[in-house]
């Protein structure tokens, strides 16, 4: 349950920064997260989103083939991020 609530804080306060273009800030709490758990899939969306928008599209194709790699090679899944329209087509343009 802590587990839980720990990750659902950290992902809004992410979001939060992003929205707020602390882009660095919310990778980084994002990476924390993932530190504790690789497989929580909305930390890498918000990793890519915040590359993406600090111009770093290099970075959001990392975070985009991190999860991906991760998923398929661990669980035999494509994240459901990446097959999400909207996500696909933020991130279209990076490769």
């Amino acid at each position: 349950m802590l587990a839980v609530r720990f990750t659902e804080l950290t992902l809004a306060t992410a979001e939060s920064l992003l929205e707020a273009d602390d882009h660095t800030a919310a990778i980084a709490a994002c990476r924390r997260l993932l530190a504790h758990d690789p497989f929580v899939e909305p930390a890498y969306e918000v990793v890519a989103a915040a590359r993406l928008a600090a111009g770093d599209s290099a970075g959001a194709h990392r975070a985009f083939r991190e999860c991906e790699r991760l998923f398929e090679g661990e669980l035999d899944i494509r994240p459901t991020w990446i097959l999400n329209a909207s996500g696909v087509h933020s991130l279209r343009h990076v490769w």
